[in-house]
């Protein structure tokens, strides 16, 4: 392990505080325990500090130990947030209109839109109205929602998701690049069911396939609405744009990546059959794929994007 991961094993991974309590135990084996005192609660929490059989010190596990637990922690996490996406989407889809997916009816407060120009008169008079927060989805299919609309953009904070397949051709990336120039706030996901625009909790208009939509005004449908959209945008699979598809690493990288939990840089080598030299080049790309400068900060980023 290099000077860097000796010196900051978890940065980036847990608070400034309890990351600066873990860096002291390692130099002294441990400190008094205070139940007082959040960082340590934090340690004790996530598993990094065991207290001793008398209950009065605190030590902290083994490095690679708490990045085992970190990891395992996190693809939990990231478990459980895929599934309230998925269940979210299911109720959803219990109300929402037949063609969006539901099975479900047209009720009170959901207002056919029979063509794309209607749509767009609505949003014209939904855009400029926005006074706190604006959520807007695209699905890179048909007339834009979001970027159809001319004029300022309003003062509410405006976050808007586009399919990552978007920035794969010019005229999709200058969409993308308009709407983060408009101010707006811009992610990218694999796969967007829906074009939404959804202001300030009280209204949405939404559309399929087709160039036709909704306008929903029922309170229930809109707070799921933006529920789904905020598990949506929080989700590790949204990510920022970058100006293209996000780098990977090559199949080497990938088997140097699960054997960095575990091992150092003499143990990879040997068990690929490669020098050492071979497994820390391969390991300063992966830093610089994950945008990190650390074992323990690259195998919580791997985690996040589902690589380990």
């Amino acid at each position: 392990m290099d000077v860097q991961d000796r010196s900051r094993p978890l940065a980036g991974l847990v608070s400034p505080e309890a990351e600066a309590l873990f860096l002291r135990m390692l130099a002294t084996g441990g400190t008094p325990a205070d139940t007082r005192d959040e960082a340590a609660a934090e340690l004790l929490d996530l598993g990094l500090a065991l207290r001793s059989a008398s209950g009065a010190v605190l030590r902290p596990v083994d490095q690679s130990a708490a990045l085992r637990l970190l990891l395992e922690r996190r693809q939990l996490d990231l478990a459980d947030q895929q599934r309230r996406i998925l269940d979210g989407w299911t109720r959803l889809t219990t109300l929402l209109p037949r063609d969006l997916g539901g099975g479900g009816r047209d009720g009170d407060g959901v207002v056919p839109l029979a063509s794309y120009d209607e749509m767009a008169a609505r949003t014209a008079e939904l855009y400029p109205s926005a006074r706190q927060h604006v959520r807007g989805t695209e699905t890179g299919e048909g007339p834009a929602i979001i970027n159809g609309v001319k004029g300022r953009q309003p003062a509410a904070r405006f976050r808007v998701i586009y399919p990552v397949t978007c920035v794969a051709t010019s005229a999709g990336a200058r969409i993308v690049e308009d709407s983060a120039a408009c101010g707006r706030q811009v992610r990218l996901r694999r796969d967007v069911p829906m074009k939404m625009l959804h202001v300030d909790d009280e209204v949405a208009l939404i559309s399929g396939a087709r160039s036709t939509g909704f306008l929903v005004q029922t309170p229930a449908i809109v707070t799921m609405l933006a529920e789904w959209f905020d598990l949506l945008w929080a989700d590790s699979a949204t990510i920022a744009p970058a100006g293209g598809e996000e780098p990977g690493l090559t199949a080497a990288q990938h088997r140097v990546l699960r054997l960095m939990v575990t091992g150092d840089d003499a143990a990879i080598a040997r068990k690929l059959a490669m020098s050492t030299t071979t497994v820390r080049r391969h390991v300063k790309s992966i830093y610089e794929v994950l945008g990190v400068n650390s074992r323990f900060a690259a195998g919580a980023a791997a985690a996040k994007r589902g690589w380990v």
